[in-house]
């Protein structure tokens, strides 16, 4: 899609990572607030002869350089099951695994004509694509949780996190954190409009995650 910026096209976990996302998200036009940068060397080793064993274990040989941080976007629409962010005056879309979704996975939620039914000066976006599956909390949705009160804590953005495709099991989690009530549960069947959203990235790209960050 020509109206999607992807992240993946950013090559977090690779040499190079955080000036080339510094500039790449400069390009693109929107804020990145970063965090940290975690340097990774293989500690992994994997043996056997499965089908694509090999690509695995050139993942796990490879060194690995992470920016951890969070896009800010500005006049964002979410809508649809996973309120996958449409922003600017062009209604741009992000995906990527950082997003835990891709472009061939988007719903059809480009309607720009239906006012939205709630509006947020600012928000944190956290969840989505795999919001039903407990290990996709623990390894992405959290750790995104997280990142967004460390972002708050560092740059001084004190917004509500609005949280979409949430099951019950992840409320406990969110219990757990104790920013249940810093939360909106964001409604399937609701369309919402976001002056300034902050998307924090979950640390992965492709079928390897950042094992620091974790």
């Amino acid at each position: 899609m020509d109206n999607t910026l992807d992240l993946n096209a950013f090559r977090n976990g690779t040499p190079g990572a955080a000036n080339r996302m510094i500039s790449l998200a400069s390009n693109a036009g929107i804020g990145l607030l970063p965090l940290d940068v975690f340097h990774e060397k293989p500690t992994t080793k994997i043996s056997g002869n499965l089908p694509n064993i090999s690509e695995y274990r050139n993942i796990a040989h490879s060194p690995g350089e992470w920016l951890q941080a969070a896009v800010m976007l500005e006049s964002v629409s979410l809508a649809g099951r996973f309120k996958v962010p449409r922003f600017g005056k062009s209604n741009r879309v992000l995906v990527g695994n950082a997003l835990n979704m891709s472009a061939e996975k988007l719903e059809e939620t480009s309607d720009t004509e239906t006012p939205p039914d709630q509006v947020f000066e600012g928000g944190y976006l956290i969840g989505g694509r795999g919001g039903s599956v407990y290990g996709h909390w623990l390894l992405d949705f959290i750790p995104q949780l997280i990142i967004a009160l460390r972002i708050r804590d560092k740059y001084g953005f004190d917004f509500p996190l609005l949280v979409t495709n949430c099951q019950k099991f992840a409320i406990g989690l969110i219990d757990i954190l104790g920013v249940r009530e810093k939360c909106v549960f964001m409604c399937i069947h609701k369309k919402y409009s976001v002056n300034r959203l902050i998307v924090p990235m979950i640390t992965k790209h492709g079928r390897r995650y950042s094992t620091t960050a974790l």
